[in-house]
């Protein structure tokens, strides 16, 4: 785990940046904590959270929750993972 602060602000902000919404949910918070419980680094989170945003619909981006961005986001780990290899 890392200081989960700025990991937290900035996943948030591009959160909003991204879907449109107002507010982060408590819910949503959960999510980006494990995230960065998971080791998962900031680039690479967010791209995963831009990839699965970018494939909704831009009318119904506001509904969207950091749940819907789970898969996603461990998807993009696991690719990143397997790019750099073990180490």
């Amino acid at each position: 785990m890392t200081d989960q602060l700025p990991f937290l602000e900035t996943i948030a902000d591009r959160f909003l940046s991204l879907s449109g919404k107002v507010l982060v949910t408590a819910e949503d918070y959960d999510y980006f904590r494990r995230w960065d419980d998971a080791g998962i680094p900031l680039s690479v989170a967010t791209r995963g959270l831009e990839d699965a945003i970018e494939r909704w619909p831009y009318q119904r981006r506001h509904k969207i929750m950091a749940r819907n961005c789970d898969s996603s986001v461990r998807e993009t780990h696991a690719h990143w993972k397997r790019a750099i290899g073990p180490g």
